[in-house]
């Protein structure tokens, strides 16, 4: 009875009835509950339907049955991985390998936790001794490739990428990474192209939907890419938030005499960039709602006097209070642009939209002041929160020295962040001073941030929240970039359609800083008025 009962269990298994195959495990392991295999099966069905403490609970005691329990590590792995537990993960998937070191994919597995754990090369290796074993699998060719596109190695993953579709030419995710690859490289209208045919495969595949509109608002075809935009509340990439307010969502209907609730999302960066609507709003004769960022809120306040703002700390907002606001609509910051910014004449060449307190920028103006005769000029140099991301966006302060060694010119930080010992070891290596307040700390004083800003003559920035608050002052800014960095700049831009202040200076190549700034001494040198004062040693 035991074995039929069993292959009705695994039968009802592999046609995703889990209810009986649920039913049927529980009755075996009733009878038999020193059973490893066993466990480790209602584990698997348990996991498929995401029921993951359940699943890694049902792993562990097939593992505390049979601690070489190859696959059942390798499950737990896969768990554990989903769970967010990444150091876990990695401790079952080494001893799945460890108990079988031919098992393919365990060795795939232990991959993509090392890749999502930033360990590119021991990731690598790890997908090559999979292929090793089982050169077929499509899944471990696309996983390698995003690693080499993640080093930056485009060439590289192209070619897995090119090799992964000719051995199934229906796999979208090579498709969609390939589009990644080529919108790495600029190559935009072919990055579409991939896309497309991802999308033709998995017509509602967000990740791919969100890309495409990326690309889309790169190549500055907004009306398009505004709309695909929405796909960014389905896709695990994007920062979505909740939609199940009891107020309508706003279409893009009149707005006089209405009220409308808007909820930020997203940084504080792209928070700024979306306020930049707020005044269409208010100008169309809606009273709106705000949610925003606390350490914006004295700044908001200031710069959209008529509007009510509710501030919240991200991650821990109030949705039942904001669900509680009396609003005839409501939207999300970021969707704004589908109905304001269908093109670029949409855009308001506006000289600046967020106002400073008064009182502390004349404050900061006689600090500055208080260094001498000479222009200041803020920067940051850091950008990103992950390694990736901070490879690509961020540079060394050191790698600066020669444009920071203008003579007559006083140098602020605004790097938020742990940043005193670059300053220091600048100052101790080559004698260049970078003026630096510890008490203004933008992760905590965006207002305070903002006035030290407003005070300034000039802002360099990497493409951090720093640039959009510069720009959004109405601040002459220099923007930082990498190649092909981002859809909010546009492709092959030297301004941006958001803030009329900024200019854009983009790398040559990946990390090829020194030109960039070897660029940025010539236009300093050209900058009318100022050539006499930047003199630089040699």
């Amino acid at each position: 009875m035991t074995t039929d009962l069993l292959s009705h269990a695994l039968e009802r298994h592999q046609a995703r009835d889990f209810e009986a195959a649920e039913t049927a495990y529980r009755r075996i392991l009733t009878a038999r509950p020193d059973c490893a295999e066993l466990h480790s099966n209602l584990g698997s069905m348990l996991a498929e339907q995401g029921r993951l403490d359940e699943a890694r609970a049902a792993f562990e005691t097939a593992i505390a049955l049979r601690p070489e329990f190859a696959q059942a590590h390798c499950n737990l792995g896969g768990v554990l991985r989903s769970m967010g537990r990444l150091a876990d993960a990695e401790r079952h998937l080494r001893r799945a390998v460890a108990c079988a070191p031919d098992y393919w994919k365990a060795l795939h597995n232990l991959g993509q936790v090392l890749h999502e754990r930033e360990q590119f090369d021991a990731a690598i290796n790890c997908y090559e001794q999979a292929l090793h074993l089982q050169g077929g699998s499509v899944e471990t060719i696309v996983n390698l490739a995003a690693v080499r596109h993640d080093q930056e190695r485009y060439d590289e993953a192209q070619s897995l990428l090119a090799r992964a579709i000719a051995l199934r030419p229906a796999a979208h995710q090579a498709h969609h990474n390939l589009g990644r690859v080529l919108q790495a490289q600029g190559q935009l209208e072919e990055a579409l192209r991939s896309f497309d045919t991802a999308l033709v495969i998995e017509p509602n595949e967000p990740e791919a939907r969100l890309n495409r509109a990326y690309t889309l608002l790169q190549l500055g075809r907004y009306s398009e890419g505004w709309a695909q935009y929405e796909w960014r509340w389905h896709a695990k990439s994007a920062a979505g938030g909740p939609r199940n307010l009891p107020q309508p969502l706003w279409n893009g209907s009149p707005l006089a005499g209405r009220t409308i609730l808007v909820h930020a999302e997203q940084g504080v960066g792209d928070e700024v960039m979306f306020a930049s609507c707020y005044r269409d709003l208010i100008s169309e004769g809606a009273h709106c709602t705000i949610t925003c960022d606390q350490r914006l809120a004295p700044l908001f306040r200031r710069s959209f006097p008529t509007a009510t703002l509710l501030p919240v700390i991200r991650g821990q907002e109030d949705w039942h209070e904001i669900a509680r606001q009396r609003c005839d609509f409501q939207t999300p910051a970021g969707s704004l642009p589908r109905y304001l910014r269908g093109n670029a004449e949409s855009f308001p060449r506006q000289a600046s939209f967020l106002v400073a307190d008064e009182r502390r920028v004349q404050i900061w103006r006689s600090r500055l002041a208080a260094l001498g005769q000479g222009p200041k000029i803020g920067i940051s140099w850091r950008a990103g929160t992950h390694c990736i991301e901070v490879r690509q966006r961020s540079t060394a302060l050191a790698a600066w020295r020669d444009l920071l060694a203008a003579r007559g010119v006083h140098f602020v930080n605004l790097q938020y962040g742990d940043c005193a010992g670059e300053i220091a070891e600048l100052q101790t290596r080559h004698a260049i001073t970078v003026h630096h307040w510890p008490e203004v700390d933008p992760l905590i004083d965006l207002d305070g941030f903002a006035a030290q800003i407003a005070a300034l003559d000039l802002v360099i920035s990497v493409g951090n929240a720093t640039v959009h608050l510069a720009g959004a002052l109405g601040k002459p800014t220099w923007a930082l970039l990498p190649c092909h960095w981002g859809w909010r700049w546009l492709a092959g831009r030297t301004d941006t359609a958001w803030y009329r202040s900024v200019r854009l200076f983009r790398l040559n190549r990946p990390n090829h800083w020194q030109a960039l700034f070897e660029r940025l001494r010539q236009e300093w040198l050209e900058r009318a008025g100022l050539a006499g004062c930047a003199e630089y040693n040699d």
